[in-house]
């Protein structure tokens, strides 16, 4: 956690700043790689953060979907675990992410992916952008190899639809029944679409209304068992979701820690 003098929440007790100003500013000049040392880094997993003089490490656990991370921070204070959702970036050798451990209270961790895979940065206070310390990670992040070219063949040519038949009796054309409306609260998901029949990667659309009793509700989303994982806050919406292959997707909408309602799918 960054450390800093505010409160993390009420029952946490001060603990003091740390100053790591000359580290962070060190990580935060370093120039930027025309290229980057991997060809694609894969963040996902469970991995510590260390800071020099803190005692207990922030426990990172992340889900990589394209070059976006979504997950969440835990550490220990006092016997109790704090634990908090965690949003950022991935992009070459480029790592970001914020946690806010509080609303007055936001840690924002940037970082350059080294070539073993570890990752030393520095963080501060999104609020206070003077309190600041470096920081590491020992787990070092999975290379990804460059795929392979992929050969499609053209689509073949569809059928032209046919026509509606038109009604002897009446004389008026059969009207298309109309999607069926979704049941508040609820979630669903649209069939997965791939830009092509060997791509493992393409995307859903996710789409939930908790109703009016809950404009604050939360979707949740476990991958492969995995962890709940905090996607979004919101009584309503609409949002383009990456999936892959072969994988078990299960989102949760939530209000307070109670379930309203749930879909699981697995995109083939």
């Amino acid at each position: 956690m960054l450390q800093t003098t505010k409160n993390i929440n009420p029952h946490i007790e001060r603990v003091p700043v740390i100053c790591g100003l000359l580290l962070a500013a060190m990580f935060t000049l370093l120039p930027a790689t025309a290229k980057a040392q991997c060809w694609s880094w894969n963040a996902s997993g469970q991995r510590h953060v260390y800071q020099p003089r803190q005692e207990k490490a922030i426990l990172l656990t992340l889900e990589q979907q394209g070059k976006f991370l979504v997950g969440t921070a835990s550490t220990q204070f006092d016997g109790r675990t704090v634990r908090v959702p965690v949003r950022g970036t991935i992009e070459g050798d480029n790592f970001s992410i914020e946690i806010e451990w509080s609303g007055s209270l936001t840690g924002v961790y940037n970082g350059r992916v080294l070539p073993s895979g570890k990752i030393h940065g520095g963080t501060y206070d999104k609020n206070n952008p003077n309190i600041q310390a470096a920081w590491r990670t020992e787990v070092p992040l999975k290379c990804l190899p460059a795929p392979a070219p992929v050969i499609t063949k053209p689509p073949a040519k569809e059928p032209a639809t046919p026509a509606p038949k038109v009604l002897r009796a009446t004389g008026r054309k059969p009207k298309a029944e109309p999607p069926p409306s979704m049941k508040v609260p609820g979630i669903v998901v649209s069939q997965a679409i791939f830009p092509g029949p060997y791509q493992p990667a393409g995307f859903v659309i996710l789409t939930w209304d908790a109703g009016p009793e809950h404009p604050f509700a939360e979707v949740w989303f476990k991958i492969n068992g995995s962890d709940d994982n905090f996607l979004v806050e919101g009584g309503k919406g609409g949002r383009q979701v990456p999936v892959e292959r072969g994988r078990f997707y299960v989102y949760t909408l939530t209000d307070a820690g109670k379930t309203l309602a749930t879909v699981s799918f697995a995109p083939q």
